[in-house]
């Protein structure tokens, strides 16, 4: 900022009748941030308020930072303030919404006292670069008992430069497993740690972590600290460190009106031990504080709906055994969609391994070439979502009833609520219509070009349904096809983007539907160019 503009930020600042300017924002040196102090009368007291502006404000940030006040909602450790204010369009604007927010807050948060229904995680000054991830939410039940150990492992490394940053993933934090896919529940073995369920979070006040072994002991009963001491010797031949052991510290939140465990965690040194037992009485023995600092490490819940809270399908889809024919580039693209919306039990077929014509339109990568591409999708889907359940099969080939397979086929097939056919496969679509399975089959298919995305749905009727409007959207000609790989691939033209345009625009009505409880009914998407020459869906239900 030029001296010009400070002083606009001095005037403004001035110009707010609920606060007083007691040092006004400085010119700065060699492009450091500018700085300032104010108050803020209230009925509970002055309220202290560093300001600090960056030299690239309004463009990059400003900051306020409480000095007279600690542990309030949305204070951070150090006093700086969560705001969040919105975009402006220059300084003045940037700034009056950025005071705005700063007279909300301290009428919401420092005046009334507010708690917000969502509960935010207390931030620690000094954090070790270990990470644990554990699930819970208000479903799960809590600890039955108040201590006890955990198993744990390697999720995945990181080295940055000379640091190295280590993630695990925890398999039983409070004596109860977690609700990971097997593939999780594998990887979450292999070291152990121990855990206690303390009397509340690790604050002094308000939202002011605890730094000191003195005040954590406070939380920690005379049991849980004998445990602890105990156990501690133990450790060494189990921990996945060298020099100390991990220690989860659980308790209870609430989050949007249901009561869950939180965990936080700490690296107990060997020999650095933060407290010795001291005698107090025949056979009584409490904590003697040593004076160490808590080392704390990062931990993360991952539960199903922190994962998928923000953008899950509907529960029609998600608590739905669903069945993917073909992992083209419908297929698999539509398997990861629903993987992404939070759908826990999927089966996807295909006979076809994965070819280097495949990656410009599907979901798999050059490097994978050659293997079977159920098996890429499903480490992918694995990856994605810890909540899968996935499984894979060769794909199914169209039999008639008086073969001595259908039967089986049949009944395997009638375990799915849904079925997804994306195989193009007239012969397959006509033994799906002769089952007539109790569960909805969805039949997509994608022209030329991409012209039109097709899904046809029904009972017995698909393979004609589906025929007859083909017969009437087309052009009159043959479909041309394009060769990807010799005579026996053939294949339409379109391009990823052109294909998950119109595929995600079906997924999305048939969501649509299952949320509002309307049948799902047969449909096609049209891709035109409009007066302006520029690119229209639209979806009709004429089929």
């Amino acid at each position: 900022m030029d001296k010009q503009e400070i002083k606009l930020v001095n005037e403004i600042l001035r110009s707010k009748p609920w606060l007083r300017v007691v040092e006004e924002i400085d010119e700065g040196k060699d492009n450091s941030d500018h700085r300032g102090k104010v108050e803020i009368d209230t009925t509970k007291g002055a309220l202290k308020v560093d300001i600090k502006v960056s030299s690239d404000f309004p463009l990059a940030k400003i900051q306020f930072i409480c000095t007279s006040h600690q542990g309030i909602e949305h204070e951070m450790q150090n006093g700086l303030l969560c705001l969040n204010a919105a975009p402006a369009k220059d300084l003045s604007c940037r700034l009056e919404l950025e005071l705005e927010k700063l007279q909300w807050w301290v009428d919401k948060y420092f005046i009334k006292g507010e708690k917000d229904e969502h509960f935010e995680y207390y931030q620690f000054t000094r954090q070790r670069s270990i990470q644990m991830l554990f699930e819970e939410d208000g479903l799960k039940p809590l600890p039955k008992t108040k201590y006890g150990k955990f198993k744990y492992g390697r999720f995945n490394e990181l080295t940055l430069g000379d640091s190295i940053h280590r993630a695990w993933i925890a398999a039983d934090a409070g004596g109860r497993p977690n609700r990971w896919s097997e593939p999780y529940q594998k990887i979450s073995e292999g070291y152990w740690g121990i855990w206690l369920y303390i009397s509340g979070p690790p604050i002094i006040q308000g939202r002011m972590t605890i730094e000191k072994w003195e005040d954590l002991l406070k939380l920690i009963t005379p049991a849980q600290t004998q445990y602890l001491y105990d156990e501690s010797k133990k450790m060494k031949a189990v921990s996945a460190y060298e020099n100390g052991f991990l220690l989860l510290l659980g308790y209870e939140i609430v989050e949007r009106s249901q009561t869950e465990m939180h965990w936080d965690m700490v690296l107990v040194q060997y020999n650095d031990f933060p407290y010795e037992p001291q005698k107090t009485g025949p056979g009584k023995y409490e904590p003697a504080d040593l004076g160490k600092d808590v080392d704390w490490c990062k931990t993360t819940n991952a539960s199903y709906k922190r994962l998928f809270g923000r953008g899950k399908l509907s529960d029609k889809l998600t608590s739905s055994k669903i069945l993917i024919v073909g992992t083209g580039a419908i297929g698999s693209s539509l398997f990861m969609a629903l993987v992404r919306g939070g759908c826990t039990e999927i089966e996807i077929s295909d006979f076809d391994d994965v070819e280097p014509g495949n990656i410009c339109r599907g979901q798999f990568t050059f490097k994978e070439s050659f293997k079977p591409k159920v098996i890429e999708l499903l480490n992918a889907g694995v990856s994605i979502s810890p909540y899968l359940n996935a499984s894979i099969k060769a794909g199914i080939t169209p039999v008639r009833k008086s073969n001595k397979n259908y039967k089986d086929i049949k009944s395997k097939l009638s375990q799915f609520d849904y079925i997804f056919d994306c195989t193009t496969d007239k012969y397959l679509s006509m033994m799906l219509d002769e089952m007539e399975f109790k569960g909805q089959i969805f039949n997509l298919s994608i022209t030329d070009k991409a012209d039109h995305l097709v899904m046809v749905t029904g009972k017995g009727n698909i393979t004609t349904a589906k025929s007859n409007l083909y017969d009437r959207i087309s052009t009159g000609k043959p479909e041309p096809f394009f060769v990807a790989t010799g005579c026996w691939h053939p294949t339409f033209q379109a391009t990823y983007t052109d294909i998950n345009t119109e595929l995600m625009y079906a997924l999305n009505e048939i969501n649509q539907k299952l949320e509002s409880k309307e049948d799902v009914r047969s449909f096609y998407i049209s891709k035109h160019l409009n007066e302006a020459k520029s690119l229209v869906y639209e979806i009709s239900y004429n089929v």
